[in-house]
């Protein structure tokens, strides 16, 4: 089976920070990594077929098709759910 890596860059949507610690993962396995502190990653997928879920903390989970690409750059949205809940919990405290 002809492994084929994939690397790419994951920022943040609204303002094109990029995102240190974001999960990056063979979508029906537990192969996968993280992105590093600037944003970046790299992975050896199995095929071209093979579909990536990228999800982080507070930011919407996407999910990107291989397909033949080498670089899969992705944005990720604040979540409005995660982020509602947290100004409602800190509410609480105050």
């Amino acid at each position: 089976m002809a492994q084929q890596a994939v690397r790419g860059t994951v920022t943040a949507a609204d303002d094109n920070a990029p995102l240190a610690g974001v999960s990056v993962v063979i979508k029906g396995t537990t192969q996968g990594t993280t992105t590093r502190a600037d944003g970046t990653y790299q992975l050896n997928v199995p095929n071209a077929q093979a579909v990536l879920t990228y999800s982080f903390i507070g930011f919407e989970a996407q999910q990107q098709d291989v397909g033949g690409r080498s670089t899969i750059d992705v944005k990720l949205a604040a979540s409005a759910v995660q982020l509602s809940e947290v100004v409602y919990l800190s509410l609480i405290h105050i």
